[in-house]
């Protein structure tokens, strides 16, 4: 979803949390 986005670095670091 937000890898998608080309603000996969703010993406990622909400995913981060989410995966843990």
């Amino acid at each position: 979803m937000f890898s998608a986005l080309p603000l996969a670095t703010e993406g990622r670091d909400n995913i981060k949390h989410l995966q843990g």
